[in-house]
This record gives structure tokens, C-alpha cells and sequence, in this order.
């Protein structure tokens, strides 16, 4: 729903005309800017006056249909942009080529230009990126008035944000839509739409992160500029590696040399000869001493006793009334204790008669069991028992 029409040279806004010149209007000659096709004066249901072509078909502009909310919302910036103090508005304005039309064009001190685009149905965000620098190539700031959101897209655009929506109920008045307040996490809940949109112009918010293409720009210099590091990472890496294998090589060398150094001074050594070998291809091994036999046999073994006969001279072992000296204290003080080398093979009953003897008299006779020496005939016979036991 167009909002302009052309009066021979002059721009006839109907947002601007009251009744009285809206009647007038009725009459003349108008015709739709853009295209030069008949234009006719028009209102809606509602009261809203606007233009429309005469005949459509000879229109070659494609012009898109608006909703009421977008003609509302269009109606209520145009205004407040015409009561900034400064700034002017100028409503569907066309690019270079039409490249593009703002709804709502302002132009403030210093020839500073904005432009609002009501934009309250989805499209893709190569559409969003595309338009937004078609803005940015001829100067233009331009400000999305939308529902919808980008802040999940890595290129960021200026927006502010609404919540009104091609369905939402619409007030008498538009100017009232410039009222409410919508939360979102780049907007200040305590900011109205009116507000927000007053910020941009009189500059209380500046628009920072530039045009699309410059942020691209900027994002891929960031890239090189990381991948540069990486790549200088990567080599000083590579560096300290190669320093490290040339160490650890060296050192491998090193000791490789010292061990060929040990096994070489290890071969000068001179080895004695080896013994002759037998005739079976065995070494000879050295005849082993043959150990002395232990005076009184095998221990823990019977076996036939090897101890000494009488020295020659001493009174034989059967003779009547002959005894062994005895250690019975008539030795001299200092004298050692005469060492029984009379005693029997260990494990024989000889030996356990030997052995009760001794205990019971400390006599080391070398008489033999039974024999009358050992001090009577009680003696005697209880020798002789032991031996029958």
C-alpha cells in the first residue's frame, strides 16, 4: 500500500494530507513514482489513505503487498522521525536504481541518512545480509524495525527489535505502537520502541560493528592472523622437536661409542688357555684331595669303629683290676680335662653303654662292655644287661 504519489514534480505524502486536502486530492492527475503509472487516492476500512495504480497491468515494478501492521508501523516511524528535532523523513524513498526503497528514509545534521525497513515477514539471511549492504554502499545506515532475530548468525546487523507481528491487533492510533516494550537480550526492557529508535538518531547509540562486508573483512584478517600463529606455533614447534631428536641423537651416538670402546679394550684382555680336553671332548678336570677319614666314623651312621687301639705300653682292656685314668679331682689344678678318644661309634650299643658309664662315674675307660675293670661284678652284669636291652 503506497503511501507517496507524484503531482507532476511534487512528492504528495497522504500520511500528510487531512480531510480537506485529501478531497482536493481526489481530482488530480497523479501518478505512482517509480513506474509513471495512473495513480487514485484511496482509504481503507480503518481510515488510512493511500494511493494505488490505476491499472496494475501496465505497472513493470514488482511491488510487494504490505500488511496492515507494516503500513501501521511505517505510518508511526515516518512521524516520529518528522519530530526529532534535526532530522526529516522522507517516505518510501528509491535507491540508485532502485536498488532499494526505504520505508521510512531520515536525513539529519550533516547529511546523515538512516534508513527504516519494516520488515515483519522471515527471509533468508543472504537476503538480510544483501539488503543491509546495499544500504552501506550508498552511505546509509540502515535499521531494521523487525520481530525476528540474528543473534545466532555471526554477521550482526542493526536491529531493534518489536513484538508486534502481522497478527497482532493494531491501536486507533499508530503512534501508540511506538509505546511498548519488548524483551530481548540486546535491548533494554525499560527502553520503548519510540525510545530505542530515538537513540539512533540522536546518536545516545552508535552503530559499531560496521557493514557486512566489513565484518567478513575483518573476520577473515582475524583468521589469517590466527592461522599465522598457528603456523609460526607449529614451527617453533617443529624446531624444539628437531633440537630434541638431534640431542637424543647424540647422546645414542655417544654412548654407542662407549660401549664399542668397552667391548673393544674387553677383546685386548688376554685370556689364559683353556685346559686340554680328554679324550671323551671334556675338559680334564684336577684330581680332588681325597678327605681324611673322620676318627670315630660316619656321624649318624653305623659302622665299625675307628678309633685307636691301646697306646703301646697301657694296660690291656681285659686285664683284672686295671682302669683308665679317671678325671675324679686328683688331677692338678690347670691340667685340661683328658678328652675321651676311647668313645664308640655313634648309633651302636656300645656307644649307649659308653655313654650311661660316663655320666654315672666321668670315667673315659676304654674297656670294653662286660669286662671285669668296670668295678665289680654288679658292674659287670649291668653292663651286660644294657647289651642284652
Amino acid at each position: 500500500m503506497p503511501f507517496v504519489a507524484m503531482l507532476g514534480t511534487e512528492r504528495v505524502v497522504s500520511l500528510e494530507l487531512d480531510e480537506i486536502k485529501w478531497a482536493a486530492l481526489r481530482g488530480q492527475e497523479l501518478t505512482m513514482p517509480g513506474c509513471g503509472v495512473r495513480a487514485i487516492a484511496k482509504s481503507s476500512s480503518l481510515g488510512t489513505h493511500f494511493f494505488a495504480h490505476y491499472s496494475a497491468s501496465e505497472c513493470t515494478i514488482i511491488h510487494k503487498p504490505e500488511s496492515r501492521q507494516h503500513r501501521a508501523l511505517k505510518a508511526a516511524v515516518y512521524r516520529l522521525v518528522g519530530h526529532t528535532p534535526g532530522w526529516r523523513a522522507v517516505l518510501e524513498h528509491p535507491g540508485p536504481q532502485r536498488r532499494w526503497v526505504a520505508d521510512v528514509l531520515a536525513i539529519g545534521p550533516a547529511n546523515r541518512r538512516m534508513a527504516f525497513e519494516i520488515q515483519l515477514s522471515k527471509q533468508p539471511t543472504q537476503a538480510w545480509e544483501e539488503r543491509t549492504q546495499a544500504y552501506f554502499d550508498d552511505g546509509i545506515l540502515p535499521v531494521w524495525v523487525t520481530p525476528h532475530t540474528k543473534r545466532y548468525e555471526r554477521i550482526i546487523l542493526p536491529m531493534v527489535h518489536t513484538g508486534i507481528t502481522k497478527v497482532s491487533t493494531l491501536p486507533a492510533d499508530p503512534a501508540h505502537l511506538l509505546r511498548e516494550t519488548v524483551w530481548h537480550p540486546s535491548e533494554n526492557p525499560e527502553r520503548s520502541l519510540g525510545d530505542r529508535l530515538q537513540d539512533l538518531l540522536l546518536a545516545r547509540r552508535v552503530w559499531k560493528s560496521g557493514s557486512p562486508a566489513e565484518q567478513r573483512a575483518r573476520y577473515a584478517a582475524e583468521e589469517r592472523a590466527r592461522a599465522k600463529q598457528e603456523e609460526a606455533a607449529r614451527r617453533e614447534h617443529e624446531g624444539r622437536q628437531a633440537v630434541l631428536r638431534a640431542r637424543q641423537a647424540a647422546a645414542r651416538a655417544k654412548a654407542e661409542a662407549k660401549a664399542r670402546q668397552f667391548v673393544d679394550s674387553a677383546v685386548s684382555i688376554e685370556v689364559p688357555p683353556f685346559p686340554q680336553l680328554a679324550a671323551s671332548g671334556a675338559p680334564a678336570s684336577p684330581a680332588r684331595p681325597a678327605a681324611p677319614d673322620p676318627p670315630y666314623g660316619r656321624v649318624g651312621k653305623p659302622g665299625p669303629s675307628t678309633w685307636p687301639r691301646n697306646p703301646p705300653g697301657a694296660a690291656r682292656s681285659g686285664a683284672r683290676g686295671s682302669r683308665a685314668p679317671s678325671d675324679d679331682g686328683s688331677r692338678e689344678p690347670g691340667t685340661p680335662k683328658p678328652v675321651c678318644r676311647t668313645r664308640p661309634a655313634t648309633g651302636s650299643a656300645s656307644n649307649l653303654a659308653f655313654s650311661v658309664r660316663h655320666a654315672a662315674t666321668g670315667s673315659c675307660n676304654s674297656s670294653s662292655p662286660g669286662s671285669p675293670s668296670l668295678g665289680g661284678p654288679a658292674q659287670a652284669s649291668g653292663a651286660a644287661s644294657l647289651h642284652r636291652r
